[in-house]
């Protein structure tokens, strides 16, 4: 999808369920849960910080160690997606997000093992 919209092939960025949980329970990435305060408050994957998108993101995500694993996710992909395209602009290497957002999140994969 993201390719025919923007022109290159993003795939190693774009996680679905399984490869997002599996990248989590690697242990070294930063999970960042970029909706707002209140959509955080309603729910959210366990161990996520929560900077919001819209509230100064640009400058709060500039703070973080651009050598760090993150994994990125917002309700739907989209607001993530733009997110993870503004860490790559500021140098960050190792960026990914939930393609699906938490809309699409399955939590039964987390129980199966």
């Amino acid at each position: 999808m993201f390719k025919k919209l923007f022109g290159s092939d993003d795939s190693d960025l774009n996680l679905t369920n399984k490869d997002f949980l599996a990248k989590i329970k690697e242990g070294d990435a930063i999970l960042i849960d970029v909706r707002t305060r209140e959509e955080f408050n309603e729910g959210h994957i366990p161990g996520a910080v929560n900077i919001d998108f819209y509230e100064d993101y640009v400058e709060n995500i500039s703070n973080y160690d651009k050598e760090r694993k993150y994994l990125l996710y917002c309700r739907s992909g989209s607001r993530s997606y733009s997110a993870l395209k503004i860490m790559k602009n500021q140098g960050f290497q190792n960026v990914s997000h939930l393609d699906s957002g938490i809309i699409g999140w399955d939590q039964t994969l987390v129980n199966s093992d």
